[in-house]
């Protein structure tokens, strides 16, 4: 009997576990993405507020995207103010608390994004990349938390 865990997505459970793994020459290549698209592309003036108790104002003109995806999805509240996205290869900051199913997040930087664009929360996106330790470290927590809340009901596609 063998209960692989998190090795199922390409991830050590542990450091130490990995250390061992890689002197036995058994290496791991992370395999899960969690994808979304962009719902909508705005623009807000500078002193808008953005998503509930106004935790995030802009400080100048800013441009943003929202997606439909949230907590209810698996991206932690605990995201709120700190967590990245990947659109078009590069990082966007999610601004504000991350919602229910609804996340706002800084596309001021990213030229040309469009409704429908694809964004990556975990995997990779041409040079740039978010790994499930990347979002357990930002939380405080282990990468099998930040795996084990992703909702079972979201859509999986085994390649």
């Amino acid at each position: 009997m063998v209960r692989p865990g998190l090795a199922v997505y390409g991830y050590y459970p542990s450091e130490t576990i990995r250390k061992i793994c890689l002197k036995r020459g058994m290496k791991l290549q992370p395999v899960l993405t969690f994808k979304t698209k962009v719902a909508a592309v705005k623009e807000l003036p500078k002193g808008a507020c953005v998503s509930y108790g106004c935790t995030f104002t802009t400080t100048r003109r800013t441009k943003v995207a929202i997606l439909p995806v949230g907590y209810y999805d698996g991206l932690d509240r605990g995201l709120s103010n700190r967590g990245h996205v990947l659109i078009r290869s590069q990082r966007a900051p999610i601004l504000g608390r991350v919602c229910m199913n609804i996340t706002v997040v800084d596309i001021t930087h990213i030229s040309r994004v469009r409704q429908e664009d694809k964004v990556v929360i975990i995997g990779a996106q041409g040079q740039g990349r978010i790994t499930v330790e990347q979002l357990a470290h930002h939380l405080g927590t282990i990468n099998y938390e930040v795996t084990t809340r992703l909702r079972e009901t979201l859509p999986r596609y085994f390649v």
